[in-house]
């Protein structure tokens, strides 16, 4: 008896491993390989075309027609473009285009809230430094990429129009700050952006 334990106890075990062999083999075939993985993430990746740099979106000709002054190209970068006007130092004014891709919709969406609701918050911590109240106004705009933002303010010495525009997971933000305010510049940086969002 004893020996045909011996002989029935190896035997059992062998099949009880391969019995646990052939779920785990089930299991891991459910799974989606490797490959496949790496394919789908490509896929994603291709899909996705790469952002053209800001200033080839706005020419220098736009950005006087926006700021109705004679302007010069400040800053050429792959995410922001910026222009300055070129009259005197006292009357500065700038155009400044940021472009950027994020990673998915649900991280342009938290751009966008943080960036509509930035310049709020600073021209209120400069008004309070200098004592002034910030004059401002804010809009949301219809039928501008996924969802636009206008913002216009003037804390006395400095006016500030932006407009943040999402459309998918690409944030445009276009920014005009000058020494004076312009009260025809928040109609002509929407048509600004509704151009660049077309081309997007």
């Amino acid at each position: 008896m004893m020996t045909s334990t011996r002989r029935i106890l190896p035997l059992l075990i062998v099949l009880a491993l391969s019995a646990c062999q052939d779920k785990n083999d089930n299991k891991v075939s459910d799974l989606p390989s490797f490959d496949e993985e790496n394919k789908s993430i490509a896929a994603a990746v291709a899909e996705k075309k790469p952002l053209p740099p800001p200033c080839s979106l706005v020419s220098l000709a736009d950005a006087q027609v926006v700021i109705a002054q004679p302007m010069v190209l400040m800053s050429n970068e792959k995410e922001l473009c910026a222009y300055q006007s070129a009259g005197q130092a006292g009357d500065f004014t700038s155009l400044m285009i940021n472009l950027s891709d994020n990673e998915d919709e649900a991280m342009a969406i938290e751009v966008f809230r943080a960036i509509a609701g930035q310049s709020g918050k600073l021209n209120k911590m400069v008004n309070d430094q200098i004592g002034e109240k910030t004059k401002k106004s804010g809009q949301s705009l219809e039928g501008l990429g996924d969802e636009a933002r206008l913002n216009a303010s003037n804390t006395g010495m400095v006016g500030n129009n932006s407009l943040v525009v999402r459309k998918g997971s690409v944030v445009l933000n276009l920014s005009i700050i000058g020494m004076s305010s312009d009260p025809a510049a928040p109609a002509r940086l929407e048509a600004l952006a509704r151009k660049i969002v077309v081309a997007l």
